[in-house]
């Protein structure tokens, strides 16, 4: 058997090479009919050419373009092989009601979230810890609604007040406006949620790094090879600290944590709250003012009503307002310009675990056949930008949705939708934090037309930055410049 060997090897490199792309040919031409093998009742399938990869390469370009070449091809339901997996789109938004709810018990998300947040922050499955899940989800629901929103929200404000007040005085200041933006949501959301003294330079410094990198550490790439192996192991440390004044949130996950982890293990999890607190609302909050400061039409009706608004509400020192609850409510049109800008930069895609053998009915009328251990996914960036769905759906109204008495009506088909938008995910995945996080971007428009008058400056308008896609608000490619200046008078 040896001399054969080495009498193969002998007979020359050509030999060799040829053997060698036989083999690598049929090794791929296994995983292309496998990755293409199709049971009866499954989505139309594409594989893409590359091994393992698949159609990874063309989706993570832009995941909206990819997907909308892939609908016109097969419809609103197939199936795409990424990264190992095979991901069916749902993308009728009438379906999203079946996934999200009635199918709930066989479409999992639980052990994807679990999954995907160990790997991001290096943090022990909540199944390997001493404790349950559901007492750290139960914790956050219940800080993050009622009375415990109200005092949040009261505490954002002040925080909010205390960073704005070094800018504006006098004459007109220049700023990048998403620099300015992560900035004063950094510095006052983590006061608000994690307590007094948790900003610092270095801890904004390496959150950015490791935001940055997410869709890097999301597709499993470790964080030595990303380059954010220290940004993580400094904001575990940073995070596994108490700070003065911290959120009943914060508080009661620290009492929760102290029963069961070391201060390396609380601080993986506590990164994983700032995280989720912090990477959405900033672009969020950014895209929100940014597009009600390049609307003439938009920015003086807005301003009336804040005004308006705030008329009847008690003055503090200096003419200061309390914005509590019942102020931001009354803002509607202001709501309805948020959530135009919240239509036009999400990106996120709400994705669940088949954990059997399933037959789902669709909307249009026939059955779908999901196999156990693949995913199903919705991309509500496609129904945000369908023109049957919104007219015109690339230009910014700001009064889109707002509606005399009741709320706006969106149509598919002919049918009401219920999920015509969805910025926060829904079912099960939905952020807690989303009451929190309008009235944070709320507060900060409020503040900033209250305050201030401001002028964006010269400049291209950015794109959406599409690496991000699958993972809620897109940021900006580029900043934008701004100019500001306290106002004279504020109401």
């Amino acid at each position: 058997m040896l001399d054969t060997w080495f009498g193969f090897v002998q007979s020359g490199p050509g030999v060799i090479v040829g053997a060698v792309m036989a083999s690598g040919g049929l090794g791929w031409l296994y995983w292309w009919l496998r990755a293409r093998s199709r049971r009866s009742g499954e989505a139309p399938i594409r594989t893409g050419w590359l091994p393992y990869l698949g159609c990874a390469i063309g989706f993570g370009k832009h995941a909206g373009n990819y997907l909308k070449e892939c609908q016109s091809r097969y419809g609103d339901t197939f199936t795409l092989h990424i990264a190992g997996q095979r991901m069916t789109f749902l993308l009728d938004p009438r379906d999203y009601h079946t996934v999200l709810h009635d199918y709930k018990h066989v479409l999992s998300f639980h052990d994807l979230a679990v999954e995907i947040s160990a790997r991001a922050f290096q943090h022990p499955r909540f199944d390997e810890l001493v404790g349950e899940y559901d007492d750290y989800a139960t914790v956050t629901k219940d800080c993050l609604k009622g009375t415990e929103l109200v005092q949040l929200t009261h505490s954002m404000q002040s925080n909010l007040d205390d960073f704005l007040t070094q800018y504006g005085q006098g004459t007109w200041e220049e700023l990048s406006l998403y620099d300015f933006v992560y900035q004063a949501m950094f510095v006052a959301g983590g006061h608000t949620v994690f307590g007094k003294g948790f900003y610092t330079p270095e801890a904004m410094e390496a959150f950015r790094n490791l935001d940055e990198k997410f869709p890097l550490l999301l597709a499993g790439i470790p964080h030595r090879l990303t380059g954010t192996h220290k940004a993580l192991s400094s904001l575990v440390e940073h995070c596994a600290t108490l700070y003065p004044e911290a959120s009943r949130l914060t508080l009661e996950r620290h009492a929760l944590m102290d029963q069961s982890m070391d201060s390396a293990t609380k601080g993986a999890f506590q990164t994983a709250i700032l995280w989720a607190a912090q990477a959405n609302t900033i672009p969020a909050t950014f895209w929100s003012l940014a597009y009600l400061l390049q609307d003439k039409e938009a920015l003086p009706v807005i301003r009336a009503e804040i005004e308006r608004c705030l008329l009847d509400e008690p003055n503090g020192e200096e003419g200061a307002h309390t914005l509590d609850r019942a102020a931001l409510k009354k803002m509607v049109r202001l709501e309805s310009a948020i959530s135009e800008a919240l239509r036009l930069c999400t990106g996120s895609m709400t994705v669940r675990h088949v954990q059997e053998d399933v037959e789902i009915p669709l909307k249009r009328g026939d059955t779908l056949y999901l196999r156990k251990g693949t995913q199903v996914a919705l991309y509500p960036y496609l129904t945000h930008f369908d023109p049957e769905i919104y007219e015109d759906p690339t230009s910014y109204q700001y009064d889109r949705f707002y509606s005399e008495g009741k709320p706006p009506v969106f149509r598919k088909y002919g049918e009401k939708l219920k999920y015509a938008l969805m910025p926060f995910g829904g079912g099960v995945s939905i952020c807690p934090g989303r009451h929190f996080a309008r009235n944070e971007i709320k507060l900060f428009v409020v503040l900033m037309l209250l305050h201030f008058d401001m002028e964006l400056l010269e400049s291209d308008w950015p794109a959406l930055d599409q690496s991000r896609a699958g993972l809620g608000i897109l940021p900006p490619v580029h900043d934008i410049p701004v100019r500001l200046r306290r106002r004279e008078r504020s109401t």
